[in-house]
């Protein structure tokens, strides 16, 4: 059995793995979505994929921390 204070720490490591595999997660469907907008997009509207503002990745991790 482990000691009281290493289980809160393993407690508190799986729910923070838990949190970011969903943020991962959200971020992947996020992107899958851009890329289905630009392909069906450009066309449309005539925008090119160099026409959208990139989001870097220090935005994306400010929105996993809250």
């Amino acid at each position: 059995m482990l000691h009281p204070e290493l289980r809160y720490d393993l407690a508190r490591h799986e729910h923070q793995a838990r949190i970011d595999a969903a943020a991962r997660k959200r971020e992947r469907a996020r992107l899958r979505s851009v890329r289905r907008t630009e392909v069906q997009a450009p066309a449309a509207a005539g925008a090119t994929a160099t026409s959208r503002v990139p989001v870097t990745a220090a935005q994306t991790q400010g929105a996993a921390a809250i």
